[in-house]
């Protein structure tokens, strides 16, 4: 086992050609396309911070050549869940972004622990194999994405009447399985080493090629990359630093992909693809939902108190309200997160630990509605110039850059109010504005799953008990 770092991870990424695709082209190196290269960049800080820095022993598990990415680590204990949570809040606020890790790392929470269900159930291989492949990829120190979210098509139709908008087995073979599909919303997937696929639903009987979870490797024949970025396009201009800030997504696309079966976690068992979603939905739902939306809102809290000052209006009462008002919700946000890891449990009894069902669907759908109100809160305090402020590349020509050096001055120069500007417009108008609301799953999920997790009889039963109703 091993920590890689930024070097290594970029030689194994690289080893491995992909087809990768943007706005009609051809994408040859991620490295340094402008559409992929701030993907690339971040997962790299994510490695440099592992080993070296203040951050190495939170991000992770074990010391010396045992050691290996808290990213690979299944969560044995609340203390190791309550570190799972505050890895993801460094870095969300470390880098301003996606770490492009995080799906995976719940994923493969969610598999261990229904897989070991499956064990006591006489499925044991896909327990093993699971046990397998985390042993690779710590060796490896792999960075691996993960995907749920099928095309989906008319949503009033079940799979089985539109194959061809989920991920589904089309072959089985002696050797492996054969699939095709598409996963949407991938983030950073083009970053990664290898990804993993679960299921996007609870299946039912009779839709048994959808009920498929396993894993494939980077440029694996087959699968092609369709790149979702503004970065790079004609007046998107330079990204402000750190350059990876903005979020970066993906399609990943199945054409009869094969997988060994050593990569196969799932196959045809419609009975545990409910679980297996809803248990990841709880890890992502307090982690993602959660704590990384916690550290992003220092930074968003952080980039309008000081336009605040730039602009000489942090001592205006409203102005000071509006950001008591944004602490208040991400400190909202912070409190149920850690109160479903205080009230987390093992799953199955001696597995994974998950965090409370109930808190972590109440910490996504505080986050859900309560981060655009932050958003607005920090584009009033900006104003209208987060969406009308000149480009990087107006800054740095002439004379465009004498007057946006001159008129976006304040209290302070104009090309810190600039780049502060930037910085902001890519939340409160930008990639990351939706994805708020609908990472970790969508609102509408979130009430469905907190509905299922509420004990509704025992409250029925407590005001039944004072009244005298038996």
């Amino acid at each position: 086992m091993g920590l890689a770092d930024e070097q290594g991870y970029v030689e194994l990424l690289m080893a491995r050609p992909a087809s990768i695709w943007w706005s009609g082209e051809r994408v040859e190196d991620v490295t340094s396309h402008p559409a992929t290269a701030p993907a690339v960049a971040a997962m790299r800080e994510v490695y440099r911070l592992a080993r070296k820095g203040p951050l190495a022993p939170l991000l992770t598990v074990g010391e010396g050549d045992g050691a290996y990415s808290r990213q690979l680590h299944v969560p044995q204990s609340r203390d190791d869940l309550a570190k799972r949570v505050e890895m993801a809040e460094e870095l969300a606020r470390q880098l301003g972004t996606c770490n492009y890790r995080c799906v995976a790392c719940d994923a493969l929470t969610a598999l261990s622990s229904v897989t070991l269900e499956m064990a006591e159930d006489g499925c044991g291989e896909y327990c093993q194999r699971l046990e397998h492949f985390l042993e690779r990829a710590r060796a490896e120190d792999w960075a691996i994405s993960a995907g749920l979210t099928d095309p989906k098509g008319d949503r009033r139709l079940r799979p089985g009447q539109q194959p061809e908008q989920y991920v589904r087995v089309v072959q089985r073979r002696p050797d492996g399985i054969v699939v095709r599909g598409a996963k949407l919303h991938q983030s950073g997937a083009v970053a990664a080493h290898w990804h993993l696929v679960l299921p996007g639903g609870a299946l039912r009987a009779g839709e048994e090629e959808f009920a498929v979870a396993f894993a494939v490797p980077r440029g694996a024949p087959g699968l092609s990359y369709l790149v979702q970025s503004e970065v790079g396009r004609p007046g998107g201009g330079a990204p402000f630093p750190p350059y990876y800030a903005p979020r970066h997504t993906c399609w990943l696309v199945f054409e009869d992909v094969f997988v060994p079966w050593d990569e196969v976690f799932l196959c045809g068992e419609v009975r545990w693809s409910g679980p297996l979603v809803s248990r990841f939905a709880r890890m992502h739902r307090a982690c993602c939902g959660g704590a990384c939306k916690v550290g992003f809102a220092d930074l968003v809290i952080g980039a309008a108190a000081a336009l605040a000052e730039l602009s000489g209006v942090a001592g205006s009462p409203h102005v000071r309200w509006q950001l008591v008002e944004m602490v208040t919700l991400q400190e909202t946000w912070r409190g149920c997160t850690m109160a479903a890891i205080y009230r987390s449990q093992p799953q199955p009894p001696g597995g994974p630990w998950l965090p409370d069902q109930v808190l972590s669907n109440v910490a996504k759908l505080n986050v859900a509605s309560g981060f655009w109100r932050m958003l607005a809160l920090a584009g009033d305090i900006a104003g209208g110039s987060v969406i009308t402020a000149p480009s990087w590349k107006d800054l740095c020509s002439e004379p465009t850059g004498r007057w946006v050096r001159q008129y976006m001055g304040a209290s302070g120069e104009g090309r810190q109010r600039l780049a502060l500007l930037h910085f902001l417009r890519a939340w409160v108008a930008g990639d990351h504005m939706v994805a708020t609301w609908h990472g970790a799953g969508s609102p509408a999920a979130g009430r469905l799953s907190l509905e299922r997790g509420v004990d509704w009889e025992a409250k029925k039963a407590a005001v039944r008990r004072l009244m005298g109703c038996h």
